[in-house]
């Protein structure tokens, strides 16, 4: 059930040394690193063969075997640490997930990483939750064997074609580069000639000032990662430091073994010490590594602001350019306006004086036309006053009458030349007026195309406006990205600070035991004199001075724990007054956010399109490919059975030698093969014989671990037994002690006394005959070990001649390789179920201490009663004596007990099912 080595309730095992964290190797990859756990590497067989099956090299004896892949580190078998339930949450689940140290599964806030929602979610819940995590690791892990095997696949064409693409489309990459760098230098000339001086410096300072900013925070956590590298470094002295001890503390254990008990508790006592602080440190351990998570999600969380305030800037930029644009259009618009309405007005009065010209222009034409009339009439008179004066030359004329016909002959002369004047200054209005309205006409054209330019910039205007809402909208949704982080954060630094009490309050726990401790030491000190236990409490004495400073540097380790917080949370509100400061400037250019994101969105739409056309082509170049392999192989069996064909004619030819075509030479060679052929039958023969020796063995060791197997269920229900007995005992005394409570001793009582005195020696004695049990159990076990690494050798035997057999049988025919498969299977098979027997035997060797505890524990109960039996004559009243409360410490470790203990039985069964799977596949 649990490790023999550690408490009930442990915290994991540190990892080694090279890797930082637990590691996850997929199907069918080895582990680079070589991270096997304490169980694996304290074993020399396994290691030989790892390292005999990578020192090979051509002959590869393992090749390609369910074996090779369990040596070799890979995930086809459950290795040792999948059925270690102390480290099953740091090796098995996500790393998104919680931890297993109890300071970090209970107290954590975040709903994802939380163990069991401090004891809110049911049990069932819990079972669900980890069912689908299991799930989703074995699929990732099939996705990640069939990734390499896919990869493993391809053929140097492809990929040296995927190599010269890959290259081409870098060249195109720069050279795209290049002019977005062209166009951005272009755009940022054309934005310092239309930005003003005073602007430029303005934005320029601003941007510089935050930039410095943003650098100066980088170089803080840059120092606070070299600080954590410096933790990290001390953490691992401190690591080598408690294991020197742990040594030294076994050491002065088995020193102490046959010296006075009292040594024996205390080393027992500072040995459980120690795996605390081991435990508290490997807690650190954890939460430093989950602290440089957390730091590099800060990180990148900078990454992330300081991308965004390069965006900003770029945006800030283009808003200006797109500001000044705008006023310049707006300027264009306001003038172009202004034109129009004077050409309006010039129009307008143009057309009243079109109008009133052209009133003028009739009545001129009217009194044209009236002139006209006037002189037709005036010609008739003169014409009548010719004929008149013709008719009355014969006559006799006055003179007074002859003057006043000449002057009214003038008169009329003179209005006809008048009339003529007239006529003609009308003639000359009229064309004038008609050229004023030609360029009337050409100036409402002019108007016409002011109007065009007018709605083409309203187009622009309303294109303008339309950027504006769109950068708005990537603000918004900036602004709420900014919002969910700020709640992130307040989360993490309330997690820290839970974290951080939780761990003071261990600290000054562990303190004030160990004061408790070196009370204890120093009265012992004062009551007993120097004797051979001397030497082992100095280094008693040394071991706990040793603690407090491990709890020194732990304290010491959460102060710069605070003040990374301290600076961290001033940096957030750095980031803060900036974002706020930016969030101002943003609302002057929201809407050109949007229209960036909407451009970009189209242009990610287009590239998925894109990548969509070139993937389906890929497949369907890897499908011709797989088509061609397949016809390579089938070309290739082809050849195998043709060359069989011939070797079976060579076999027909020498058996009829007497023919006279066949020549020497090739009888010879024929012969030479048939005697290679029956050479290498006679080995595989010899070989079979040898793997099913090997087998019986396998099977022999696989009936003695059965027996084990018994023999631990009877050593198991015989502590059982013993236990039940205590417990009845232990009733029967707390019922005695309530019915003695509150009564005057009298010769009945008296009697009973000594009837429960006779009955404290016999139960003496029994507890000295569970005493001879438990040494007998202990015997067993041990035996049970011996014949365990007895089993372990002869396994390692047979597994050392299963790789010669192997690497011999390579080299050979083909034909026995279905018997090979099935020996292999077989081999796994014994292998798992010989892996299930060492778990078993750890988990009674743990049931075996657990019960040497409690019988301990039960021993100095019964002692102390006795005592106080001797001194006072009766029971005292429990009922009045305070019972200490169980602890939060008590019920988080009872709590991981049962969820180890449930994690162990689905690892029982998940192995089970493995067993069966390699039973029937040995079977086939």
């Amino acid at each position: 059930m649990f490790r023999s080595t550690r408490p009930l309730i442990g915290t994991p095992r540190e990892p080694q040394k090279g890797a930082q964290a637990f590691e996850f190797t997929p199907i069918g990859d080895e582990n680079k690193h070589g991270s096997y756990t304490k169980a694996t590497t304290g074993k020399k067989g396994a290691t030989d063969i790892h390292n005999l099956i990578y020192n090979n090299g051509s002959r590869k004896p393992l090749h390609n075997s369910p074996l090779e892949n369990k040596l070799r580190g890979g995930s086809s078998f459950m290795d040792e640490s999948e059925y270690d339930t102390l480290n099953y949450s740091a090796s098995k689940q996500p790393q998104h997930q919680a931890s297993v140290s109890p300071a970090t599964n209970v107290f954590h806030n975040n709903p994802h990483q939380e163990l069991l929602n401090n004891g809110s979610n049911p049990v069932r819940q819990q079972q669900e939750d980890l069912s689908r995590l299991t799930s989703e690791n074995y699929n990732l892990k099939v996705k990640i064997a069939s990734l390499t095997k896919y990869l493993n696949a391809v053929t140097n064409q492809e990929q040296q074609y995927i190599y010269e693409e890959n290259s081409r489309l870098q060249e195109q990459l720069i050279l795209l580069r290049e002019e977005v760098s062209q166009l951005n230098r272009e755009l940022s000339i054309k934005e310092q000639q239309s930005q003003p001086a005073h602007s430029k410096s303005d934005n320029s300072e601003k941007y510089k000032d935050e930039i410095g900013r943003l650098r100066e925070n980088i170089h803080d956590l840059e120092m606070s990662l070299q600080e954590k590298e410096q933790m990290r470094e001390t953490i691992k002295d401190l690591q080598d430091l408690n294991r020197q001890l742990q040594d030294e503390v076994e050491h002065q254990s088995q020193k102490s073994r046959l010296s006075s008990p009292v040594s024996k508790q205390h080393i027992a006592n500072l040995h459980q010490e120690l795996e605390e602080a081991n435990g508290l440190i490997e807690d650190k351990n954890f939460e430093l590594r989950k602290k440089d998570d957390e730091l590099d999600e800060k990180d990148d969380l900078i990454e992330n602001l300081q991308a965004q305030v390069r965006q900003l800037q770029q945006s800030s930029h283009r808003d200006g350019v797109a500001e000044s644009q705008v006023d310049e259009l707006k300027l264009l618009l306001k003038d172009k306006d202004e034109q129009l309405a004077q050409q309006k007005r010039e129009v307008k009065s143009l057309e009243k004086e079109v109008e009133y010209l052209k009133e003028s222009i009739m009545k001129a034409n009217d009194e044209a036309e009236e002139l006209a009339q006037s002189l037709e009439a005036a010609e008739r008179k003169l014409n009548k006053f010719q004929d008149d004066m013709l008719n009355r030359s014969t006559g006799e004329r006055s003179t007074a009458e002859i003057e006043r016909l000449h002057s009214i002959n003038a008169d009329l002369e003179s209005q006809i030349e008048s009339l003529h004047a007239k006529f003609k200054e009308s003639k000359s209005i009229i064309s004038d007026q008609k050229q004023i309205i030609d360029e009337l006409s050409q100036s409402g054209d002019a108007a016409d195309e002011l109007k065009k330019e007018k709605e083409h910039l309203k187009i622009k205007i309303e294109q303008l406006q339309r950027e504006n809402e769109r950068t708005y909208k990537a603000y918004q949704d900036l602004k709420k990205m900014h919002q969910q982080n700020k709640a992130k954060r307040t989360d993490n630094e309330d997690l820290w600070k839970s974290e951080v009490e939780l761990l003071t309050d261990k600290v000054k726990d562990l303190n004030v035991e160990n004061e408790k401790l070196y009370e204890d030491l120093e009265k012992e000190k004062r009551t007993k004199a120097l004797d051979q236990d001397s030497y082992a409490k100095l280094e008693l004495k040394s071991l706990t001075s040793k603690c407090n400073e491990l709890q020194l540097e732990l304290s010491d380790k959460e102060r710069s724990l605070e003040r990374l917080t301290s600076q961290y949370q001033k940096e957030l509100a750095r980031c803060d007054n900036i974002i706020e400061q930016k969030e101002k400037e943003l609302k002057v250019t929201k809407d050109e956010l949007r229209s960036l994101k909407m451009s970009t969105l189209q242009q990610l739409d287009d590239e998925k399109i894109e990548l969509i056309k070139v993937k389906g082509s890929k497949e369907s170049q890897i499908k011709l490919l797989q088509i061609e392999l397949e016809n390579i192989k089938e070309q290739h069996q082809m050849e195998v059975t043709s060359l069989k064909k011939l070797i079976e004619r060579l076999k027909k030819t020498t058996a009829t030698t007497d023919e006279p075509l066949i020549s020497s030479q090739v009888a010879d060679q024929s012969r030479e093969l048939l005697q290679k052929i029956t050479e290498k039958n006679s080995r595989i023969k010899y070989l079979t014989e040898k793997l099913t020796e090997a087998l019986l063995t396998l099977k022999e060791t696989q009936s003695k671990v059965t027996k084990l197997e018994s023999y631990k269920e009877d050593l198991r229900e015989e502590n059982y037994n013993l236990e039940a007995k205590l417990e009845d005992m232990s009733g029967k005394l707390y019922k005695l002690k309530r019915d003695m409570k509150d009564m005057v001793p009298t010769k009945q009582e008296l009697e009973e006394l000594s009837d429960l005195k006779l009955e404290l020696k016999l139960r003496q004695r029994d507890d000295k005959e569970s005493k001879t049990l438990v040494r007998q159990l202990s015997e067993k076990c041990n035996s049970l070990d011996e014949e365990k690494e007895l089993v372990q050798r002869r396994f390692e035997k047979l597994v050392e001649k299963y790789r010669q057999l192997q690497s011999t049988v390579s080299l050979t025919s083909t034909g026995s390789s279905r018997e090979l498969t099935t020996t292999q299977n077989k081999l796994d098979y014994y292998k798992m179920k010989h892996t299930k027997a060492i778990y078993q035997i750890k988990d009674l060797k743990f049931m075996n201490n657990f019960m040497k505890k409690s019988i301990q524990a039960t021993n100095t109960s019964l002692k102390k009663d006795i005592k106080k039996l001797q001194d006072v004559g009766i029971y005292p009243d429990y009922e009045l004596i305070s019972r200490k409360k169980p602890t939060l410490k008590v019920l988080l470790k009872f709590v991981l007990a049962a969820v180890r203990i449930k994690r162990k039985t689905e690892f029982s069964t998940v192995r089970n099912q493995r067993i069966e799977l390699l039973e029937m596949k040995a079977l086939v």
